[in-house]
């Protein structure tokens, strides 16, 4: 396959959307530590990542602020992917994965989470049910992304299938004590190492279609 010529100006977009997924796994632990921190009481190893989005938390606000940071990064870098992906059936499918994540983000607003405490209703469960898709499309993305580039980047992939598939289901085993307003201890780390190593797949996915690896095994294709 001969590869059209890349103008600087495309390839200064190619490298910012790229670079835009690096980015947005930035800011998501950011939002994640920066939010803990201002929350007092809140335990990073007892309690959910969303609590504290959760109704009345008092970091609802900043979470807001900072992951619409994420989602304007994210898209890019789903832009990027697709963009990247001709030739490469598997970073195509990858890429319209990552569209089905970004289109389904909005969805968050319609069913917030309450505080520990609070009665629990109707989008509490809407808010479980939406994760648990979530990590799905993660999970798929993960997967499929793994045979788009090369062998190492394949390995790195499966291994952290392996653990999001674990650590995911260890997450909604808290499902029921959360509804019954039981202690979760560690649920808190079992789901910041599921979302933290789909964070990283992520960033290093970005690192190696910044790098052109995503070219380069669909060149081998042909």
């Amino acid at each position: 396959m001969v590869r059209q010529t890349e103008t600087p100006s495309n390839r200064i977009i190619r490298d910012l959307l790229l670079m835009a997924g690096v980015l947005s796994s930035i800011v998501s632990v950011t939002a994640d530590i920066l939010c803990g921190l201002r929350y007092p009481g809140y335990s990073f190893t007892d309690q959910v990542i969303s609590e504290l989005s959760a109704i009345g938390a008092p970091t609802t606000a900043l979470w807001v602020r900072l992951l619409q940071i994420f989602a304007v990064l994210f898209a890019a870098f789903t832009i990027g992917v697709v963009r990247e992906s001709s030739g490469n059936r598997r970073l195509r499918l990858t890429g319209w994965l990552l569209v089905g994540f970004v289109l389904s983000g909005p969805l968050w607003s319609f069913v917030p989470m309450h505080q520990r405490g609070d009665v629990f209703t109707g989008t509490d469960l809407g808010h479980i049910a939406l994760g648990g898709v979530m990590v799905l499309l993660i999970t798929a993305d993960t997967t499929v992304g793994a045979g788009a580039l090369g062998r190492r980047f394949r390995v790195f992939s499966r291994i952290l299938v392996t653990v999001a598939v674990i650590s995911g289901v260890g997450t909604f085993a808290y499902v029921p004590r959360m509804i019954n307003q039981l202690p979760t201890p560690w649920v808190g780390t079992v789901e910041r190492i599921h979302l933290y190593g789909s964070f990283r797949w992520v960033a290093v996915l970005a690192v190696a279609l910044l790098r052109g690896d995503g070219r380069d095994a669909a060149d081998r294709r042909h």
